[in-house]
């Protein structure tokens, strides 16, 4: 066989063999570069899942602790007004020479006047507004209140259903409603945040 013929057979095989083994590089470090890009994708995931349940509890904690407070003020409130309506009516009982009558003290929450608020007042507020309007019994005002509302989310957050059934901002509901007084009590959620601009 021809000499000529066997080198050119062999640098075939070489260069053959060249090409085969920078391929199978190429591919083991592409394949390399792929898994290590999931693992950091997989890796930067969970840590954020992490610090959002962390968030999520740390802010249903605070909740939960202010909704406390609030329900403790409320019943201190109810406590304290039945304890001056008993003294009251002890100081307003005039004995009857003819006929005594005997009347007994009531546990019953006093009951007040709620006839000027109606639908044409609207409440915008967090949980602490929600306690309010549960405790006070203002029950046809217009309400506007959400869990964790804040400053900046009251006039972007779409919560509350209009009369279609689409959720809505309250800007947007304000218009289709006849309004004559509105009472906010927002900025208490902020203060946890360390917020050094508020919107006045």
């Amino acid at each position: 066989m021809n000499k000529k013929f066997l080198v050119a057979i062999i640098i075939v095989i070489v260069v053959l063999l060249i090409i085969l083994t920078v391929t199978i590089f190429k591919t083991l470090t592409t394949t390399r570069q792929v898994n290590n890009n999931q693992y950091n994708i997989e890796e930067n995931t969970q840590a954020l899942n992490e610090q959002n349940i962390e968030n999520n509890i740390e802010e249903n904690i605070i909740t939960v602790e202010v909704n406390n407070e609030t329900e403790n003020i409320v019943n201190q409130n109810i406590e304290n007004s039945n304890i001056d309506n008993v003294e009251e009516n002890k100081e307003e009982q005039v004995p009857d020479k003819t006929e005594e009558v005997v009347e007994e003290p009531t546990n019953d929450v006093p009951t007040t006047d709620n006839s000027e608020f109606d639908s044409s007042v609207a409440f915008i507020g967090d949980s602490r507004t929600q306690a309010f309007l549960m405790y006070t019994g203002l029950k046809n005002v217009t309400d506007y209140t959400n869990i964790g509302l804040m400053v900046d989310t009251a006039t972007t957050k779409k919560f509350v259903k209009s009369s279609s059934g689409e959720k809505v901002t309250i800007i947007q509901d304000l218009k289709t409603k006849n309004i004559d007084k509105v009472y906010i009590m927002l900025g208490v959620n902020e203060l946890r945040l360390g917020i050094q601009q508020y919107i006045y």
